[in-house]
This record gives C-alpha cells, structure tokens and sequence, in this order.
C-alpha cells in the first residue's frame, strides 16, 4: 500500500486563476495522509477478516486490533475535522491559507504519522495553529 500515489489534477485553466498553485500543493500533502489512513483501513479490514478464521488468534489479538483500529478511527476523525475547517465559508480566506500553510510545515517535520502530525500541531503555540484548534465541535486537535 505504500507504493499507492494518487493522482492529482487541475485544469490549466483554473490554475493560479481560481485555485493557486500553492493551495494546490497544500490540499495534496492533506489528501496524501487521508489516502494513507484510507488504505491502512482497507488494509485492516482484510486482516480482520483473516483473523476471524482462526479463533485463537482472536482470543489473543482482539484487544491490539482494537486498540489500533481506535487509533486509526482518531486519527480519521482529526481529518475530517480538518477538511471541515477548510469547506468553513466563515473562515477567513488568508488565516485558512496560514493554517494550511503551518500544517504543511509541520507535516515536514515530524516522522511521517498522521498521530505524530497531530500530536504537533496539538504542541504548537503558532498563531496559525489556532485557527484549527478552535474549530467547531471542540477543536481538531482535541
């Protein structure tokens, strides 16, 4: 499932006059991790599927499934609240832009997990950070 890339595409057209490329580039680091999340979901299902066959498999690796279903669940949510805070009409279009961008950034720096993004993101105290901590329903990093 690593291998897996989307594909992204715009038309030239719409291109820097209706969505700038930067935007672009920001939307696809977002989506990349979603698709990921997606994929190790997929991924689990079959497992899950395997493991019901063998019932004392089961017995024992019930509750790590769970635990990490729960985890995948958490972070899947994270997501959604983020695509939430960008289909907000009341945001602002330039603290959007920021907090995108300072998503971006930080997605850079940590190792590579949406857990590990979030986690960050909970940590920092940029100005930006804010606008997605102070989402509706709670907030994203919740």
């Amino acid at each position: 499932l690593e291998g897996i890339e989307p594909v992204y595409a715009l038309p030239t057209v719409l291109t820097d006059v209706v969505v700038p490329v930067s935007t672009l580039h920001l939307y696809v680091t977002l989506h990349k991790h979603l698709f990921q999340l997606k994929a190790i979901a997929v991924s689990m299902q079959s497992v899950r599927r395997v493991l019901r066959t063998h019932h004392t498999i089961v017995a024992r690796s019930g509750h790590l499934m769970l635990h990490v279903h729960a985890t995948i669940q958490a972070c899947l949510s994270r997501v959604m609240l983020v695509v939430e805070v960008v289909q907000n009409n009341g945001t602002r279009a330039m603290a959007l832009k920021r907090a995108l961008g300072h998503m971006a950034d930080t997605a850079q720096g940590v190792d590579g997990t949406l857990r590990a993004l979030c986690d960050e993101l909970r940590r920092s105290s940029a100005p930006a950070a804010q606008v997605l901590k102070t989402c509706h329903r709670g907030g994203l990093m919740e």
